[in-house]
């Protein structure tokens, strides 16, 4: 239990720069289909 409070805050970091980084692809993908269609 105790390692897992540890660890904790090391998976929220990550969980949130993986969250950042999807939208920012997603972001991407929306853009590159406009730039496709227009």
């Amino acid at each position: 239990m105790f390692i897992y409070l540890f660890l904790f805050p090391f998976q929220y970091i990550y969980v949130k720069k993986l969250l950042k980084l999807n939208k920012f692809l997603h972001s991407c993908n929306i853009n590159m289909l406009q730039l496709v269609l227009c």
